[in-house]
């Protein structure tokens, strides 16, 4: 992927390197192509099959992942060197008795090292001696003692001032590297205690960046580093030498290294692209990287401050017309001073939910405090962490209601338990501590009644808060308008833009009781900027320059190419603002809750001297295609990066489904989350590249044209009985094998042991009009094959006679084509395996599930 500087309109900022031609990546290459990329290829469905599968041949080949989800190399070296340090204290410690082997988790800061090991005392059941979750140390080398003390009672409390280390009695041990302020969590190496600890980095966000880890091994002078990129060094050493010689040629063939990126690291003698340093500390040990910060701006530069200026600075121009005269801050909709920032956008509201229950601990509720720290609720669709973090009683010891569909008919279930918990209280509050919304939703796009939430939370005391990393602050008005008390934002995501580095920030509404509140908290209770690492927050101040110009041009090609796909005939259903139908229109609704509720709270343009921004619906959008398309192969041919993450200057798509419920496919679907959804995040390609490259997948992915619907007209009578048997026959089939293709969520794998059924056997070919033998030869459940073969799927459906004399026969041959719509689809999305537990063949995709009892 090459790249250029294209001036913007206003002449003096630039937009970030624009991407002249976008390509889908070989498995396993980071994206961007730099050592601190927070995305990774998987180019192909089957590849993304073999991820959440475990498959070695396609986690050996990723050179890192999304950081929540994979650890990055630069971490696991450090980790290995921390478990080095404790072997090391252990040897030296006579009164130490060692047990089995260890492991560790690295954590930013003493007081996530605190609130993770809490989190595992209790996880594990060793509070106390009372499990709280199911799952137990195996008791095999290591019995750890029961009746473990806390840290904290409570993991919104951090401890008092002070060295922070683990009780004696406690089976885990906190470990300080003295290196980048890296704490590690030790504990005994078995498989449900690591399984417990990777939950905890991957829900609160709490991560050790790579760039952090690079520090702390350079700290701790460890310089053996692989790095991430060398491996894609695409040049020789004799080019190399060549154009060191040309270097003032431009034009001489050669690649320019210092516009391309590459550059030789003097501890490993490795090529590598990194273009933000992981640290500008004095006893950094390499010298290319010393005042590297202050090459950007000034010797006093603080980027933390710098970021909460711009992310001010974009609310309060954005906001320019619709300032609330009664604010606190002098007109202004948000000061530096508001902004609190973090590791990560789930760390954000990690930290938001902590304040928010630290409220109610701390309150007098009639005199009495609230034990457990209130209830939290989650109100549609969420990205998935975001609910499974609040869903956690080790978090959350009150527990969490989820209403899943974000609708009119949740809202007024939700309006009723909020009457009922209040009457069940004495007629005090509901007892909630917050509830948690995205305005938009991930994947969906859906918005719900924002106006109708704030009122409920005015009534009921709760603090409302609003994640908006889909939409973001400069399209959204969720402060000066006074919906929110939070807004909890990924600044790893538009952002920051290049996706090379992990931020987040929280904003709290001073025009609102409990975000003045949470401001004064935070004061107070977000320490060392909740371990956002320096040179990550450099990087995403160098990346944010162009934020607003970024934002317009992407908002204006989204809206363009949502345009185009919502007219498209292969386009069975697109999730986008402007065109989200929700699931209001289900319960007798007009569907249009969405586009209305987004416009409601849309931000005005900006229009000062330097910069300009025009806001839109976002860059986001997710689609499902008709049953005549194989999403599969249009995954497999789409031109684009592909991988997790999004908010990425390159557009990036990804089948969200598969990536983030694979193991909970009827739970998403239930929700209208369809295990073949597709999620597209649009960067700063034109709209006629991206159309041209969506085409093109659409042209290679159709197994046969699309069968227009044909109208229904009253049955006609025939003097034929025998006829009318046939007919009354079909419909009776094409009502059960529709409904049977349709049920548990179009998920059908053949049980352990099934012989192969072929289609004939279910569908009889005389209730058929004119059958291709081709048709009802494919095998339906064959093992480890898809039901159409290349050569059916190329033209065998075209066998099917068109000649319709009557109505009656007109619909039985659309039912026909309907029925292999449905066979198609039912095949091509989910492919199958025969014998349950095995791996999964080229065509399988989702785990096994027992055949519907229709077809048994």
């Amino acid at each position: 992927m090459s790249s250029d500087n294209t001036d913007s309109s206003s002449g003096n900022k630039t937009i970030s390197q624009k991407l002249k031609e976008i390509t889908s990546a070989p498995l396993g290459q980071p994206l961007p192509l730099d050592d601190h990329a927070c995305s990774v290829s998987l180019p192909t469905w089957s590849s993304v099959v073999g991820y959440e599968e475990g498959d070695p041949q396609v986690s050996n080949a990723l050179s890192c992942g999304y950081p929540r989800f994979v650890y990055h190399p630069y971490v696991l070296k450090l980790a290995n060197v921390a478990l080095e340090m404790d072997a090391k204290q252990r040897l030296d410690d006579d009164d130490y008795d060692d047990k089995g082997d260890w492991d560790c988790l690295l954590l930013p800061s003493d007081r996530s090292a605190a609130r993770c090991h809490d989190f595992l005392i209790q996880a594990l059941g060793y509070c106390d001696g009372q499990p709280i979750s199911s799952k137990k140390i195996a008791k095999k080398d290591f019995s750890p003692p029961l009746g473990s003390k806390l840290i904290s009672n409570d993991n919104a409390i951090d401890p008092k001032d002070g060295t922070i280390s683990s009780p004696s009695s406690s089976p885990f041990r906190i470990l300080n590297l003295n290196a980048a302020n890296v704490h590690a969590l030790l504990f005994p190496a078995r498989t449900d205690v690591a399984i417990e600890a990777k939950t905890y980095w991957q829900h609160t966000g709490e991560v050790v960046s790579s760039r952090r880890a690079e520090s702390a091994l350079r700290a701790l002078n460890v310089l053996d580093i692989h790095r991430v990129t060398c491996d894609y060094y695409p040049y020789k050493e004799e080019e190399k030498k060549v154009k060191e010689v040309n270097d003032d040629d431009d034009d001489d063939g050669w690649v320019d290294f210092e516009q391309d990126g590459w550059d030789i690291c003097p501890e490993t003698n490795q090529y590598h692209l990194c273009l933000h340093a992981a640290s500008d500390d004095d006893n950094d040990q390499n010298d290319d990287y010393k005042g590297y910060f202050s090459k950007i701006q000034g010797e006093t530069m603080d980027p933390y401050e710098e970021i909460k200026k711009r992310i001010a600075n974009v609310v309060t121009s954005a906001s320019a017309n619709k300032r609330d005269s009664n604010s606190s801050n002098n007109g202004n909709v948000a000061l530096p001073s508001d902004v609190f920032l973090c590791t990560s956008g789930m760390s954000s509201i990690y930290m938001a939910l902590r304040s928010a229950r630290r409220r109610r601990l701390l309150e007098q509720d009639n005199g009495a405090r609230a034990e457990g720290g209130g209830t939290a609720i989650v109100y549609g669709f969420p990205y998935l962490d975001t609910l499974k973090l609040c869903s956690r009683p080790e978090i959350v010891p009150d527990g969490a209601e989820f209403f899943g569909h974000g609708d009119a008919q949740d809202l007024s279930s939700l309006k009723s338990l909020l009457s009922k918990r209040r009457a069940a209280r004495g007629g005090h509050d509901a007892g909630i501590c917050a509830l948690i919304t995205e305005f938009p939703s991930n994947p969906l796009l859906r918005c719900p009644d924002i106006f109708e939430l704030r009122e409920l939370a005015d009534e009921y005391n709760f603090c409302l808060i609003v994640d908006d990393t889909i939409g973001n602050f400069a399209n959204l008005n969720l402060l000066s308008s006074g919906l929110a008390d939070v807004v909890c934002t990924s600044l790893t995501k538009l952002f920051n833009g290049r996706g090379d580095a992990m931020a987040g920030s929280v904003i709290v509404n001073t025009q609102t009781q409990i975000g003045r509140w949470m401001k004064d908290d935070l004061k107070v209770n977000h320490v060392q900027n909740e371990g956002l690492w320096k040179g990550d927050a450099m990087a995403v101040y160098a990346n944010s320059v162009d934020f607003l110009q970024r934002s317009s041009k992407i908002n204006e090609t989204a809206e363009k190419l949502a345009d185009w796909l919502n007219d498209h005939e292969d386009v069975a259903m697109l999730y986008y603002p402007k065109y989200t139908m929700d699931s209001d229109e289900d319960c007798g609704g007009d569907g249009s809750t969405t586009k209305n509720m987004y416009n409601r709270v849309l931000q005005n343009p900006i229009d000062d001297i330097d910069v300009q921004h025009r806001p839109g619906y976002g860059g986001l959008m997710s689609v499902i295609l008709h049953s005549h398309v194989c999403q599969r192969t249009f995954f497999d041919h789409l031109d684009f990066p592909k991988g997790p993450s999004l908010g990425t200057n390159f557009t990036l798509a990804c089948p969200y489904t598969l990536l983030a419920h694979y193991h909970e496919l009827d739970f998403a679907t239930s929700y209208g989350v369809m295990p073949n959804l597709l999620r597209i995040s649009i960067g700063l390609e034109d709209f006629d590249v991206l159309k041209a490259k969506m085409n093109d997948a659409f042209c290679k992915s159709k197994l046969y044209p699309k069968v227009p619907p044909i109208r229904r007209a009253p049955p006609v009578s025939t003097s034929s009985s025998a006829m009318e048997v046939t007919v009354d026959g079909q419909e009776r089939m094409y009502s059960t094998i529709k409904k049977s293709l349709h049920s548990v969520n179009h998920r059908f794998i053949a049980p352990h042991g099934e012989a192969s059924i072929g289609i004939g056997s279910l569908l009889p070919s005389s209730s058929f009009y004119s059958p291709s033998p081709a048709i009802l030869s494919g095998s339906l459940f064959h093992r480890n094959r898809s039901f159409f073969s290349s050569s059916t799927a190329s033209g065998r459906q075209c066998s099917l006679s068109t000649s319709v004399t009557s109505t009656a026969e007109a619909r039985r041959y659309h039912q026909q084509i309907h029925l292999i719509h449905l066979s198609q689809q039912f095949f091509t999305v989910l492919g199958f395996v025969g014998t349950r537990g095995r791996r999964f063949a080229s065509s399988s995709c989702f785990p096994t599930r027992p055949l519907p009892a229709a077809f048994r």
